[in-house]
């Protein structure tokens, strides 16, 4: 190491003990000779020290100011309002992204919900819903109970605690709108209250010889406990917190044995008592999810009441959270639809495209746009040179229908974010066995029972 550097938070230079430039005596002149350290300071950038200026490729920025001196000359996103501030760096918060080219900030690859907001019409319908308070908290819980179940003992076989952590990381990033702290602090919280669960645990635990009393009382007061301490960490208040948290564990035994239908009364129950202690509802509920979601992860827990994903009000709701994606799927197979009748009345065509209803599913048959194989899109599924009754060529114990129908199950539990699992899925397999449907490619790694479940 030749030289050390240090910088505020806009890309101001400081003194390496994290004392504060007020005069702007730091200069470093790599014009002479004479430093032996580099040009290159601020996140990378070119630091025009005499100047006192950040050469970020495509604009110059002042730290001091903490803006651009040039406007942007785009607009990343008509539909977000802080887009229109054509000077700002990082929407205003360095902390959470770097800006490469002095274009678009590198935090747009780390908010998934902004990425996503461009890539398809589906989330500007959700992007509205997720931006507010009790729609991101209703994602990042989707996004815990997803992922747990998929990684978990239920799913991938992976054990209570490093499925929680995963789940715990990827659901503080969405509740958090792409902050890494947030990713942490949710898998550490995660982690956390699987501890709590497998210390309180009737059989095999430190407590099994205490008497259940003791272990219903300790283990709400240890939730309460961490709920205080999440909350306060989060900037909430730690009483709503620690009631949101010793109230839903106090109330354990008394949810419903599914675990999507538990984990929502779970953060009804949390939500309420969040607010009888002044705290926020959204809060709350987002804390007595997680407290129950990872305790239930410890105790193996997860499961669905009728093994398929499906199952009364339970499956309405998954397919409205799936709506979007369906929406998509009627108007590609719509269109193929169309398209397969003219191919046909040409003579391009063996058989008659059809529409029908069945494996959970609207139907395109003998549909063009599917090819050679088969493609589901939330609740429409578009089969072209395969049937939904033709035999899976992955596994010719289930059906090519079987198979689809696992999918709609997945866009039931990940909804917005099914399409770019799916995406990623085909390109991990494509990338690790040399083909999108091989053993890597988590969403195709089924059906294993029938009805199929989700994985």
């Amino acid at each position: 190491m030749t030289a050390r550097y240090a910088y505020d938070p806009f890309g101001k230079r400081r003194y390496t003990d994290g004392a504060y430039d007020l005069t702007g005596a730091l200069i470093a002149d790599f014009t002479t000779g004479t430093s032996s350290g580099t040009s290159r300071g601020f996140t990378g950038h070119e630091q025009l020290d005499d100047v006192g200026i950040v050469h970020m490729n495509g604009r110059l920025f002042d730290p001091m100011l903490g803006r651009f001196m040039q406007a942007d000359p785009l607009v990343q996103d008509a539909d977000y309002l802080p887009s229109y501030n054509r000077y700002q760096y990082c929407n205003g918060n360095p902390l959470s992204c770097t800006d490469p080219s002095g274009y678009c900030f590198l935090g747009c690859f780390w908010q998934p919900h902004r990425m996503w907001h461009d890539m398809t019409w589906e989330v500007r319908l959700n992007i509205r819903m997720y931006n507010s308070p009790l729609g991101n908290e209703v994602m990042s819980i989707a996004v815990a109970i997803a992922i747990d179940y998929a990684l978990g003992p239920n799913g991938y076989g992976l054990n209570a605690f490093e499925a929680a952590g995963i789940s715990g990381f990827a659901s503080g990033m969405v509740s958090s709108h792409g902050n890494l702290d947030g990713g942490l602090r949710g898998a550490a919280f995660a982690v956390a209250n699987v501890e709590i669960g497998n210390f309180f645990a009737a059989d095999g635990s430190t407590t099994e010889h205490w008497s259940d009393a003791a272990r219903w009382l300790g283990r709400a007061a240890t939730h309460a406990v961490l709920g205080c301490v999440e909350a306060a960490t989060g900037g909430s208040k730690c009483g709503a917190g620690a009631m949101a948290a010793g109230v839903t564990s106090a109330f354990e035994g008394e949810y419903s044995n599914d675990i999507y239908w538990a984990t929502l009364e779970a953060a009804i129950v949390g939500g309420f008592a969040s607010r009888l202690a002044g705290g926020k509802f959204t809060n709350g509920a987002e804390t007595a999810a997680f407290s129950y979601l990872f305790n239930a992860a410890a105790h193996g827990d997860l499961s669905t009441s009728s093994g398929d994903g499906s199952g009364g009000a339970l499956d309405v709701l998954g397919k409205l959270w799936n709506l979007p994606n369906t929406a998509i799927g009627l108007v590609y197979g719509s269109i193929g639809y169309a398209v397969g009748w003219g191919m046909y009345e040409a003579g391009w065509q063996a058989l008659p495209p059809d529409v029908i209803i069945g494996n959970n599913a609207i139907e395109f048959t003998h549909n063009p746009f599917a090819s050679g194989g088969a493609i589901t899109i939330g609740n429409v599924e578009v089969y072209g040179g395969l049937q939904p009754d033709d035999p899976d060529p992955m596994n010719s114990s289930h059906s090519v229908g079987q198979h689809e129908m696992q999918h709609t199950y997945q866009g039931q539990v990940l909804g917005p974010l099914y399409l770019p699992a799916a995406a990623a899925s085909l390109l991990w397999g494509t990338i690790v066995n040399g083909n999108s449907h091989g053993p890597a490619s988590f969403m195709e790694t089924g059906p294993q029972s029938s009805p199929p479940s989700p994985w």
